[in-house]
């Protein structure tokens, strides 16, 4: 319990001011006005860091929204991560000698075997 709970400041000061005891008041008067000027620095404070907090979410939620989005909800790959080849792609690490894949000769037999 304060004493700003039991007497209004305005009341005070009138009071102080009538019965010419002004000097009397003035210790109540700057205790006050400094309880409420430290509560107004504590709601501009509070009411910066909620826009600050709501400005980090949106921008957030910004970032989300611009990512690219995948069919499966998954992240995108990492950036080392080697696609598949395109189908019908041949390696050319996988050939051998004289440009034939290894492994052996392709169905259709071997080069000069009476071909035409």
């Amino acid at each position: 319990l304060q004493i700003y709970d039991l007497l209004r400041p305005d009341a005070v000061l009138e009071l102080a001011w009538r019965n010419g005891i002004i000097g009397f008041a003035m210790p109540y008067v700057v205790q006050f006005v400094r309880e409420y000027t430290t509560k107004i620095d504590n709601l501009i404070a509070a009411a910066a860091k909620e826009k600050e907090d709501r400005k980090k979410k949106e921008e957030a939620q910004e970032a989300e929204a611009s990512e690219p989005a995948y069919a499966d909800g998954q992240y995108p790959p990492p950036s080392g991560y080697m696609y598949p080849p395109p189908s019908g792609y041949i390696d050319p690490s996988m050939m051998g000698y004289g440009g034939m894949p290894m492994g052996g000769m392709p169905m259709g037999g071997f080069p000069g075997a009476g071909y035409q």
